[in-house]
């Protein structure tokens, strides 16, 4: 009876010890999520922006003498699969192998590229080749690193064995449960905007100087990495969000284990008391 009471002691203390760090993963989850949103809001609002100027752009220039607006009818596409660093975030990344599985079946000579240490090891277990492998850049985010992933992917689409470049990831939401979306990159659409518009806004007038044609170009420069950063940032806050929502299920499960134990343990100890009382019950009355 004493050796089973000892366990369960162990074991509380145990259970203890993880949730004080499931709470404090939680609450490195939190602050970690509104530095993301933070940074997710500022750019949302210069991405706006910016793709209303290429809207009003687009409509100068002749989309010929832009590859990057030219769909393809050859070549393989290129997915460009999208998940986390690390673990301890409930479904984010089966969600998104899901995601790729499926397309996997719709497109069987497609060509992955992975980010994220769990998306390349997840693909090394399955011996899927990779055209590139990105590691450690969720933890090191910065539009430095998203540029390098949008010239690499810019690169790639130039070539003739490449149709279209989609990425495959998890898109921030704050009420609902996360889903997994996928955006065509490269043809270059703004009508496959990540954030569609409530209500369409009326492009204003503007007096463009250089013309169009000489402007077009560096803007495009400048949009195509500040779109793939600003998928990475929602990214990043989805993963913050699944985690600091699976950590809490876990301390709220921990709870629930700690009342079950203490019931158990009290239980225990009400039988070793009632035991030993009968006990003495019994030898007192047989010295009688």
């Amino acid at each position: 009876m004493s050796g089973k009471l000892i366990d369960i002691k162990r074991r509380v203390q145990s259970v203890r010890n993880t949730q004080k760090m499931t709470r404090a993963m939680k609450s490195v989850s939190a602050a970690k999520l509104r530095k993301s949103l933070t940074a997710f809001q500022h750019l949302k609002r210069y991405m706006t922006r910016m793709e209303d100027i290429l809207r009003i752009l687009l409509e100068k220039v002749d989309r010929e003498d832009y590859p990057v607006l030219l769909p393809k009818k050859e070549g393989r596409p290129t997915l460009v699969v999208i998940a986390s660093d690390k673990g301890l975030c409930g479904s984010f990344n089966s969600r998104i192998m899901e995601k790729y599985e499926e397309l996997r079946e719709e497109m069987e000579d497609a060509e992955v590229i992975a980010v994220g240490r769990k998306a390349v090891r997840y693909f090394q277990k399955r011996d899927v080749p990779l055209l590139e492998e990105y590691s450690g850049l969720a933890g090191y985010l910065t539009f430095e690193s998203s540029r390098r992933l949008s010239r690499t992917l810019r690169e790639r689409f130039k070539t003739k064995s490449c149709q279209k470049v989609t990425l495959i990831y998890s898109p921030y939401h704050p009420l609902a449960q996360q889903r997994v979306v996928t955006t065509d990159l490269f043809p270059l659409s703004l009508d496959s905007s990540e954030e569609p518009r409530e209500r369409p806004v009326e492009p204003p007038e503007f007096i463009i100087e250089p013309p169009p044609p000489l402007i077009f170009q560096p803007v495009i420069e400048e949009y195509i990495p500040s779109r793939v950063y600003r998928i990475l940032l929602e990214s990043q806050a989805a993963e913050h969000r699944e985690r600091m929502v699976a950590m809490d299920m876990a301390t709220q499960n921990a709870s629930d284990l700690l009342k079950q134990l203490t019931l158990t343990m009290n239980r225990i100890r009400q039988e070793s008391i009632t035991s030993e009382l009968l006990e003495i019950i019994s030898t007192t009355e047989a010295m009688r």
